[in-house]
């Protein structure tokens, strides 16, 4: 999933899994005993899976952009005493800084 949203390197892909997996887990464990009362008392049984996909795919999106803004967060601290910094356009590419700026 951390290639999916972007991860390119190994240490990307590291650093997405350490920020990401337990947040991820700890909404999955809250959402979905949740959306599972709510479905059982308000929604038909056929209306079930459309509902769940719809849950999924609102709490997959939040996560995967939070994870992926938390590992350009890691990413830069790595990287803010190389001597690099990120283009503000490209946000996977570095460029070396100027010494004039």
């Amino acid at each position: 999933m951390a290639v999916i949203a972007g991860a390119r390197t190994f240490h990307q892909v590291r650093v997405t899994v350490k920020t990401g997996f337990m947040p991820v887990m700890k909404v999955s464990w809250c959402t979905s005993p949740l959306a599972l009362m709510f479905a059982q008392r308000f929604l038909p049984p056929h209306v079930w899976v459309p509902f769940f996909n719809l849950i999924s795919f609102v709490i997959g999106t939040y996560i995967n952009a939070m994870t992926k803004k938390k590992r350009i967060i890691a990413i830069m601290k790595k990287k803010k005493n190389s001597g690099y910094e990120l283009k503000k356009e490209e946000k996977d590419y570095y460029i070396k800084k100027d010494s004039r700026d």
